[in-house]
């Protein structure tokens, strides 16, 4: 069974933040007040301790790290005893890139949650700004309807529905197009799926805004219900 966090032990308050994202959360909570869960609107992060610890070690050599093929993708979410997130380059003759996991454990979440928040964080940007108040600036989607339809499923409101964002990563201001995907399309088999148990999905491709017909990153982000707890696996 998976080990379920206790904060005070397994994760650590981030402590800083650069200028931009000063200022983001300054904004955001003057934003948010008056909406009817602005009592969620919390200030302090926190980071689990596994991936820090990743993080210390340095760059995962890229002879260990997984390309973004069929094969790899299926070998990564089959491995026994994934670390907590490890991080690297790619450079070949295919060109340069960048590869990241991360693995997660959320208490008392299940996959259903995942689903819910994933469709009721886009419809405004204040509720976007819950996730991250520091980074977060904007959020919207194409067909903004779609996210409020009860006649529709949660994949035919995500899916085919581009979603516009801007968000801080430290000091650089990110302006993303995320287009969210059954995973299968991307390369996770069904046989890996029900292998592993995956039950929720926000995988998908983006690219930047000034250049969106371009995919700048694929994201495989699969969730699966453990005891006490829902998995969830961030591989980019």
């Amino acid at each position: 069974m998976p080990p379920i966090f206790d904060t005070a032990k397994d994760t650590t308050l981030v402590t800083y933040y650069q200028m931009p994202m000063q200022h983001r959360l300054a904004e955001n909570a003057t934003r948010i007040k008056g909406k009817p869960y602005a009592e969620f609107f919390r200030t302090d992060m926190y980071a689990p301790l596994g991936i820090l610890e990743a993080q210390k070690k340095g760059l995962t050599p890229s002879e260990k790290l997984y390309r973004p093929t069929v094969a790899d993708i299926n070998r990564m979410l089959t491995q026994d005893n994934p670390p907590a997130a490890f991080f690297g380059v790619i450079d070949d003759e295919d060109g340069i890139l960048s590869a990241t996991w991360s693995h997660h454990f959320f208490p008392k979440v299940t996959s259903e949650m995942m689903k819910w928040w994933f469709v009721w964080h886009q419809v405004e940007t204040e509720r976007y700004s819950l996730w991250f108040p520091h980074a977060h600036v904007s959020n919207r989607v194409e067909h903004p309807e779609r996210l409020q339809d009860p006649s529709l499923g949660y994949e035919e409101k995500i899916y085919g529905n581009p979603n516009y964002i801007k968000e801080y990563v430290g000091e650089t201001l990110l302006d993303v197009i995320i287009h969210f995907a059954p995973p299968e399309s991307l390369g996770v088999s069904a046989e890996t799926m029900q292998k592993m148990n995956f039950t929720f999905s926000a995988s998908g491709w983006s690219a930047m805004a000034d250049n969106p017909d371009v995919p700048s990153a694929l994201m495989i982000h699969l969730g699966r219900d453990v005891e006490g707890a829902s998995s969830y696996s961030l591989p980019t």
